[in-house]
């Protein structure tokens, strides 16, 4: 009898979803984008008598974020490191890594590798590094990132050289105690 029976959302469901995620105004609906998640938007129909439709439902589907960050650029300062005394040397990592749905993933150094290196060489946590400084040394410096679906990132990598101790000790002075020997027995 009604030509034109109004319609509208009459509840929202999502799977792993709270009311906070979802709202709605008659045939209009804003959803909380998360990856993975399914929203069910119930509506029903009424015409000018008050009848009132049976619910009919569509659903709404966010993919999952399945994409891995990507990283563009690794750099170590220093990235030389000139007086191989053997001594820690604190390392600073900077990463620029994008991912399609996370506007800031996480970025840390994931390892680290040397030749001829022992575990007490190096450690690492964040983008902060320490490498002993050992001449002639070259230290790999892998990085991973994750976004806030899990997804990690290829490895990446800079290094960190230590340069060869190549410069012969200076003598200033000399001297010998006794400085002349008598009698010459």
């Amino acid at each position: 009898v009604d030509a034109e029976p109004v319609c509208a959302v009459s509840s929202i469901s999502a799977t792993g979803g709270t009311s906070d995620d979802y709202s709605f105004t008659g045939l209009t609906a804003s959803v909380r984008a998360v990856g993975g998640r399914t929203y069910t938007l119930n509506v029903t129909c009424s015409d000018a008598a008050g009848n009132v439709s049976p619910v009919s439902s569509t659903a709404v589907v966010v993919p999952p974020d399945t994409t891995a960050p990507v990283i563009s650029a690794v750099s170590a300062t220093p990235s030389t490191i000139s007086l191989p005394n053997g001594q820690l040397v604190n390392v600073t990592v900077s990463v620029t890594a994008t991912d399609n749905v996370d506007a800031q993933p996480v970025c840390a150094v994931s390892s680290i590798s040397a030749t001829g290196s022992t575990a007490d060489d190096f450690s690492f946590t964040g983008l902060t590094a320490r490498v002993r400084a050992v001449g002639g040394r070259t230290y790999t410096l892998n990085v991973t990132c994750t976004d806030a679906a899990g997804n990690v990132s290829p490895a990446s990598s800079t290094n960190v050289v230590v340069l060869p101790d190549t410069t012969a000790p200076v003598i200033s002075h000399v001297q010998a105690t006794p400085d002349a020997i008598w009698p010459p027995n």
